[in-house]
């Protein structure tokens, strides 16, 4: 595996190249915006999965269906009964997009949670975020000024003093 899979502690290295993939098929690259899995979701949703425990058995699970419905796939379309198991990872994108629509139908919660991860992760990603243009806030929330522009002074210079010292 790539260095890229290496940072995960929850998920081992096959599971995160998987959950990559799955996640560029939920999010695809688009113009300048990358795809999920190549912006290094999968790392995130680990670390969520570190933090939340409970997140642990739906996205296993939801991992395990997409790998079992892949091998259902790849068993339809063989002609030869004796073909090996083929996994997720080995599909063409329109058999992977067959895959997920499967799994989304026979296991609505598990692909619920698994996309839910997913668009977290992806839409926490501050190299996405810049590339929307969204400005982070300053600190307790409050949004970045705009830069400030000298010519709205102009009449108030213009007036001269209106005041007298004291």
């Amino acid at each position: 595996m790539s260095e890229q899979h290496q940072d995960c502690e929850i998920l081992a290295a096959h599971q995160v190249a998987l959950l990559a993939a799955i996640q560029n098929r939920l999010i695809p690259s688009q113009d300048e915006m990358p795809g999920a899995g190549d912006a290094g979701c999968a790392q995130t949703v680990d670390r969520f999965l570190k933090e939340r425990p409970a997140l642990r058995r739906p996205i296993f699970a939801a991992l395990n269906a997409v790998e079992a419905a892949a091998g259902e796939c790849a068993q339809a379309s063989a002609a030869d009964e004796a073909s090996t198991h083929v996994g997720f990872l080995a599909l063409a994108d329109t058999e992977r997009d067959a895959v997920l629509r499967a799994v989304e139908a026979a296991q609505p919660d598990l692909f619920r949670t698994l996309v839910n991860q997913t668009y977290s992760a992806y839409y926490t990603n501050p190299a996405v975020l810049l590339i929307l243009g969204w400005n982070p806030p300053q600190p307790e929330g409050h949004p970045t000024p705009p830069p400030f522009d000298e010519a709205l002074l102009e009449n108030v210079k213009q007036r001269g003093k209106l005041w007298r010292d004291a």
